[in-house]
């Protein structure tokens, strides 16, 4: 167990953000316990706090002329950010946005950086409301309400416009136009029609812009636009046969540089406008990518995580063809530690679906092995740097970590084999993968444990009543109990895109009993850890304490863990790096118990 210590000290970096007009970057990382935001300089490679907070820092975004900083902080993980405001001149940070009962969300600066526009959302309130609110004096206003969830991505530089992203279900959304001074509003991209929408740029005469969606296609695919006639989307590039997750033009709006999920993996493409070609970066080590920031108009920088690499900023230069870690806030510390790449592997799940997984082993022939499912349930899985599985597979227990049905980025299709009544469908490919951890990979029948967090935790806890002979242990972390009480509970700026998921609570509520994990806690016959942040917003921490509740007056050997400083994070990337520890060791200390 010391050895999962040292896994669970490594630092990682987030968000990596240029700070313009300067020769610094900034991005978040846990070095002094929570997250914060720290600058680094580009010549002198140095790194230090830009700026100490109370809570945690989960949003930055720098003004164009760099003078102004917005923070988003919460407090004890309740992701209920409060906007505020650093003036690079004074290096004072004030409270811009703050009423503690509301979630607010940076939009954009104005063109002059005088005013911020930011949407604000209420349980009692219907909708979102979007504001304005002057940075010096700090006085604001009502701009408009929005029927659903909705962010502010651009402030247009006639600044009379705005372009906001509604979210429409669970995974479609879409681009508008809106004037402020009449609240007209034009879509972007194709009417009357559901599909994701995502990464919109625009050129800076703001004539023409780019964005990625999966309209008419099974794949996130690239499209320009113009603003006179924003509805028409040219096809640029449709040639992957993946999503492209993340697009940014080039400072001279010759180039494009893209981030393409390939089932987990990350690639980098850079696409020539002029001359409409397209170059993979074969200098790409396995691992995920994000945050792309050109520095000039021949490199670029960005995040990357993978098996063997904390969240750390790579710098690449396109004419040299090299590729450079700048940061070091993890890297050293994994550099002392062995890593554990994944091997790509698939199964046929009961109905003959290919289902993808990444199988972690340090010897051919582990005896335990535990199973690790993501949440969502329309996320992925990712080759990345996940401490807590690298300290497992150093313990000697091997990690399955599957993209069962539903998971983003192998198609369309593909992400809505879950839905509403094919709910089970997802629990089945786990118990599939179970029959090909013992007879593929060798692992024991009475070795093998289960773990998931938010719906990866719901469908830990659905299998372990389901399929209970399959488990040797099983760990659930902020998950739903009962599909019914969570959609009645969690907030209700959640809970329609949720049915879209889930089902409807008018039309599904006897489906819910039917196959929801309180409703077959008897069945449950293996050990079960449970971990809740008590100011879980998105899950409420009730679906874990009735299910603790029902499982011990059974008899069930079941143990809830309740942090009063958590919320859904718990034990994740953005909480408290001592709670992080903390829980993980548990959960290592836990699986070692019974698996090994």
């Amino acid at each position: 167990m010391e050895e999962l210590s040292d896994y669970l000290k490594i630092n990682g970096a987030e968000q990596p953000k240029k700070v313009p007009n300067s020769n610094k970057i900034t991005y978040v990382h846990r070095g002094n316990g929570l997250p914060q935001l720290y600058e680094f300089d580009l010549v002198t490679r140095e790194e230090r706090p830009f700026v100490l907070t109370d809570g945690r820092v989960l949003s930055v975004n720098h003004s164009k002329s760099g003078m102004y900083t917005v923070l988003g902080i919460d407090y004890k993980g309740n992701e209920k950010k409060q906007l505020f405001l650093y003036h690079q001149q004074t290096k004072k940070l004030k409270r811009l946005v703050y009423a503690l009962d509301h979630f607010h969300t940076f939009g954009d600066f104005s063109p002059n950086e005088k005013k911020i526009i930011y949407t604000s959302y209420q349980e009692e309130e219907q909708g979102y409301h979007v504001h304005i609110i002057d940075v010096e004096t700090e006085k604001g206003d009502l701009l408009f309400r929005c029927e659903g969830a909705c962010t502010v991505v651009k402030w247009m530089k006639d600044c009379d416009h705005v372009v906001v992203q509604l979210q429409e279900t669970n995974i479609d959304s879409s681009y508008w136009i809106i004037n402020l001074q009449d609240l007209s509003k034009v879509r972007i991209g194709v009417k009357d029609k559901l599909a994701r929408y995502q990464s919109v740029v625009f050129s800076k005469n703001q004539e023409k812009g780019f964005l990625l969606s999966d309209v008419n296609s099974e794949y996130m695919h690239l499209y320009q636009f113009s603003l006179s006639h924003p509805q028409e989307l040219i096809p640029v590039i449709q040639s992957i046969p993946w999503d492209i997750e993340e697009m940014k033009l080039s400072k001279d709006e010759t180039k494009i540089a893209l981030t393409v999920n390939q089932g987990g993996v990350s690639l980098i493409y850079v696409y020539d406008i002029a001359n409409n070609s397209l170059k993979k970066m074969e200098e790409l080590p396995i691992g995920v990518t994000s945050h792309i920031t050109w520095l000039d108009n021949r490199s670029f920088f960005f995040l990357l995580k993978g098996p063997q690499m904390p969240g750390e900023v790579h710098i690449y230069d396109l004419l040299k063809r090299t590729l450079t870690r700048l940061t070091d806030t993890g890297y050293s510390d994994a550099l002392q530690l062995r890593k554990y790449n994944p091997e790509m592997c698939a199964f046929k799940s009961f109905d003959e679906l290919e289902i993808p997984y990444f199988y972690y082993a340090n010897s051919k022939n582990p005896k335990g092995a535990v199973i690790y499912v993501h949440g969502g349930p329309e996320n992925l899985s990712r080759v990345d740097f996940n401490p807590i599985l690298q300290g497992l597979v150093h313990m000697g227990i091997s990690v399955f970590v599957p993209n069962i049905r539903g998971s983003k980025g192998f198609g369309r299709k593909y992400l809505s084999l879950d839905d509403r009544r094919k709910r089970l469908d997802a629990a089945k490919d786990i118990k599939a993968l179970a029959q090909v951890a013992f007879d593929k990979h060798g692992i024991q029948k009475d070795k093998l444990g289960i773990m998931g967090r938010s719906y990866g935790g719901f469908i830990v806890n659905t299998v372990i009543g389901h399929y209970p002979n399959l488990w040797s242990a099983a760990v659930s972390i902020v998950g739903i109990s009962h599909i019914r009480t969570f959609l009645e509970k969690t907030g209700s700026y959640r809970r329609l895109l949720r049915e879209y998921e889930y089902g409807f609570l008018s039309e599904d509520k006897s489906f819910f009993d039917e196959i929801s994990p309180l409703c077959h806690a008897k069945q449950v016959s293996v050990p079960l850890l449970m971990c809740h942040g008590q100011n879980d917003s998105r899950v409420p921490v009730e679906e874990s304490k009735q299910f603790k509740e029902k499982l011990t007056k059974l008899g069930k050997d079941v143990t809830l863990i309740i942090s009063e400083e958590d919320g859904h994070q718990m034990g994740g990337q953005t909480s408290s790096m001592a709670s992080y520890q903390s829980m993980q060791f548990k959960v290592g200390e836990f699986f070692d118990r019974y698996l090994n």
